[in-house]
């Protein structure tokens, strides 16, 4: 149709524009670029268009026709590579909810604007770009300054350069647009110049200027060979193709196969994973590439699959043997290969291979004191035995019908109807559960008390049997309620958006994106599909078991394009943050807003996952403001922190293939140990007290990013009513405007919140240390130790110091799977082996103090500088003793 080929276009168009604007930016030297070895030219510094100015006939006293062409290329590339030039499509501000954006014509990013640029400008405009500055550091200043020493003869060669490209219209003035009700404004401050695209031309060529330091690639080079980055102080030097690279080879001496990929995860819905397997099954599918986690490792027999390639070193033996088994099956001829980082695990097997590919396989084991897991389990055992009593089958219809959208309303004659009130089936189920409670305990018992392991056997005695029962009811209908208030609260959105429009007032843009967005949803949960199907919605929402046995209980969910994600409470502290993005599914979300819906119905009663604390910046320390009195200690104060909920997601944008990296954030994260626990043991290892305790409540608080809290802003800007979100790096013109509007929509504030998580967890509590250098360098060595020793990954348990006085600190280890996996008891039980490993991982490393093949992680960032891995091989061969107990815990 006419409307798609103009969509094509404009699409091409916006990627031409887009691979004109980046080619040689920073470290974009792919292959391609350089098979193309493309350079970009402008008519201004063209030999017989230059050599005939007046701006040549004056600077030539100082600088030939040649070094004055390089140096206005530098300069022209800069602002080029910065996307001001004069195409109609750099002259808009685009956002995420212009439909070009939505349906993926136009791709941006999350604070993207257009700019121009001015000879100077007076005061800040993110709009726009300034050949010169006061403070003389403007970017094309900071390049002068390199070959001109002298400050006013760089203003007085920028001036001459200014009205040099204005008279050769190499620089054109537009104005910045952006769309307001369908229909474009210009924007204020928006006026200025911009490159002309119709005097710049692409030609071919063969050679690039390398930098010695930062490694960008230039097109052209200043006389004095320094490099044109804004701070690099190293020298360029002419090189061509990098036939080194392996890309560059491949393209140009070997035929090759383009690669048509796609995500295979527990990240991608299951109909569209199901859609990838299919076509990588066909001999010539649309897709010949899946990057995949897991969900590819067990059962799935993929036929003609050749070649098997592990962005890492899998766990275990039989993990590997499971990936690598995917290949060859079909014609017993398979290639793997095995990608090693840097860290201790890997490379270990890169060392030993054969401890990898030929060695034991472990008998699978989770740990038998798991209540989630085992919940579950006892769960799936009840609906076993319940579904096989004939004259339980109507009953167990209504209380387990085959699809949710019996929880919520009704089918009839006349469409759908919801139900005004969430259907209860805890009394049903009570009841019936009251009747055959006797036949119920005695297979509970005998599927599971005389079967486990005998130290473990409290776990599953039969008067904790019992208490899962009784609680089995309750637990279902919290699910169900949960679904209705979601339901309700889309309802309610769609119901004010519509009486608005009923009301004859115009909606905005957003509205109407926000009304066909919960419409979406609404409609999705009555579709009759796989996902929908009461079992498999039960195991997502962890009362039933599911894939991965322990189902994590706090979940991201975007509506639009449909996506849901969960994760455990200790992750989900860090990734389900307003200050993140989530990867996910070829696309880039944010958090949009806290889900009060599954709190009260209505969505306003949050008091009870609110909690008053106090803060102590100078040692990091954290309490409960009941708990301290803080007259006449000015240091402390208070903060309202608020229980991390699930989460609504947005679409920003999809993942350009541009980025090399992922968006990764540091967080502050803090912890208070909660009063309730099942026993344990205290002792001494040499001058350290620990702790050890079963199943310990412990509280994490996550106060902000790092950088932010640095610059007093501590916590994250949420509304106390509707749950709506922002970012606390987001400026604070956009904070402001944020409260303005919520005080407008929901007659509130908004407030500034720390979020929290409750896990009960093994813990294991050492110290007191002396310093938190100290303290955090035996956290890292020991789980660096404990993952190679036992199999796991360095984040599979993590820590927390907890600050006791100015200076004295104790590590807080934790389980990250809910309910524990049982890595921290085999701590304390071999902690010799444990701290043996650590010292000979760190010994044999040959950094001068740290590095990633040694301490360094990059969740721990934030703690490089203080990293040593010989202050922590001191401290561990002081503690390489067996720990001695003191006594047992009730």
């Amino acid at each position: 149709s006419k409307y798609e080929q103009k969509n094509n276009i404009l699409k091409i168009k916006w990627f031409l524009l887009e691979e004109l604007a980046t080619l040689t930016k920073r470290q974009r030297r792919s292959a391609l670029e350089q098979l193309g070895m493309a350079k970009v030219i402008y008519e201004a510094i063209e030999p017989d268009v230059l050599e005939k100015s007046e701006f040549f006939r004056k600077w030539k006293k100082i600088f030939k026709l040649e070094d004055l062409q390089n140096i206005l290329g530098v300069l022209l590339d800069i602002y080029r590579q910065k996307g001001i030039l004069s195409d109609e499509l750099l002259q808009r501000e685009f956002n995420k909810y212009d439909k070009e954006v939505r349906e993926g014509i136009i791709s941006v990013r999350e604070f993207y604007k257009p700019q121009v640029l001015d000879i100077e400008i007076s005061r800040n405009n993110p709009y726009k770009v300034g050949l010169l500055s006061k403070n003389g550091r403007s970017t094309a200043q900071v390049i002068l300054k390199k070959i001109l020493n002298d400050r006013k003869l760089v203003d007085e060669f920028l001036s001459d350069l200014w009205e040099y490209l204005s008279k050769t219209e190499m620089i054109v003035k537009v104005e910045l647009k952006r769309k307001k009700h369908g229909k474009p404004e210009k924007i204020r401050g928006g006026e200025g110049y911009q490159l002309n695209i119709n005097k710049i031309a692409v030609i071919h060529s063969e050679n690039r200027y390398l930098c010695d330091t930062c490694r960008q690639a230039f097109q052209y080079k200043l006389p004095n060979n320094k490099c044109p980055g804004y701070r690099c102080k190293g020298t360029v030097s002419l090189v061509g193709r990098d036939y080194d690279n392996y890309d560059v080879y491949q393209f140009t001496k070997m035929s090759f196969t383009p690669l048509l990929v796609r995500e295979h995860s527990a990240q991608v819905p299951q109909d569209e994973r199901l859609k990838a397997e299919k076509e990588f099954k066909k001999p010539n599918g649309k897709v010949n590439c899946l990057v995949a986690t897991p969900t590819l490792e067990l059962g799935v027999d993929i036929g003609q699959l050749e070649m098997i390639l592990n962005r890492n070193v899998p766990p275990q033996p039989a993990n590997y043997s499971q990936r690598v088994g995917r290949s060859g099956r079909r014609h017993r001829i398979g290639a793997n290969a095995t990608y090693c980082r840097t860290t201790p695990h890997d490379q270990h097997f890169f060392k030993t291979p054969e401890e990898i590919i030929a060695g034991n396989i472990k008998i699978p084991s989770f740990s038998m004191r798991n209540e989630p897991l085992i919940r579950k389990h006892i769960h799936s055992t009840v609906l076993t035995f319940l579904r096989e009593i004939p004259e339980l089958k109507e009953e167990l219809k209504e209380i387990f019908p085959t699809y949710i959208w019996y929880y919520i309303g009704e089918k009839n004659e006349n469409g759908k109807i919801y139900r005004n009130s969430p259907i209860y089936v805890k009394e049903k189920l009570e009841k019936i559960i009251d009747i055959y409670e006797t036949e119920l305990l005695d297979i509970l018992e005998s599927t599971f008390s005389k079967t486990w392991a005998e130290e473990y056997k409290i776990f599953v005695s039969r008067e904790n049997l019992q208490k899962f029962l009784k609680e089995m009811p309750g637990l279902l209908q919290e699910i169900i309620n949960k679904l209705f208030n979601e339901v309700q609260a889309y309802l309610k959105i769609i119901n004010e958006i519509n009486a608005k429009q009923f009301r004859g007032e115009q909606l905005e843009k957003n509205e109407e994106l926000k009304r066909k967005k919960y419409e979406s949803a609404l409609k999705r949960l009555w579709q009759e599909e796989q996902n929908n199907y009461t079992l498999t919605y039960l195991a997502q929402k962890g009362f039933l078991p599911g894939y991965s046995l322990v189902k994590e209980n706090i979940t991201a969910k975007s509506l639009e394009p449909y996506l849901e994600i969960s994760r455990a409470p200790a992750i989900a502290l860090r990734e389900f943050t307003p200050a993140n993005l989530l990867y996910a599914n070829g696309n880039k979300f944010k958090i949009q807003k806290m889900n009060f819906y599954g709190l009260s119905q209505d969505n306003r009663d949050i008091s009870s996952i609110i909690e008053s604390y106090l803060y102590k910046p100078s040692i990091e320390k954290i309490i409960l403001a009941e708990n301290y009195d803080m007259e006449g200690d000015e240091e402390w104060f208070e903060l309202q922190s608020l229980k991390l909920i699930d989460v609504e997601l947005e679409k920003v944008e999809k993942i350009s293939d541009t980025e090399d990296r992922r968006r990764i954030v540091s967080f502050l994260i803090l912890g208070d140990i909660l009063p309730y626990h099942q026993g344990g043991a205290e002792g001494k290892i040499s001058d350290y007290k620990y702790q050890w305790f079963n199943q310990r409540g412990i509280r994490l608080i996550n106060l902000g990013t790092r950088y932010q809290i640095n610059r007093g802003n501590i916590g994250y800007p949420i509304c106390p009513v509707c749950g709506e979100v922002r970012s606390p790096s987001a400026s604070e013109e956009e904070i402001k405007k944020f409260n303005e509007n919520h005080l407008r929509t929901c007659n509130t504030n908004i407030n500034w919140f720390t979020l929290h998580a409750d896990i009960i967890s093994d813990l294991l509590i050492i110290g007191n240390f002396e310093s938190k250098k100290d303290a955090y360098n035996i956290l890292e060595s020991i789980k660096i130790g404990a993952s190679y020793l036992f199999d796991m990954e360095p984040n599979d348990i993590e820590g927390v110091l907890i600050a006791e006085d100015e200076d004295k600190y104790k590590i807080v280890f934790y389980d990250t799977v809910p309910g524990g996996s049982g890595f921290l008891p085999l701590i304390l039980r071999y902690w010799k082996d444990v701290i043996d490993k650590a010292i000979d991982l760190l010994s044999n490393c040959d950094c001068e103090k740290s590095c990633y093949k040694c301490l360094l992680d990059y969740r721990n960032q934030y703690i490089h500088d203080i990293l040593d891995r010989f202050r922590a091989m001191k401290i561990l061969k002081q503690m390489k003793v067996k720990p001695k107990l003191s006594f047992e815990i009730p």
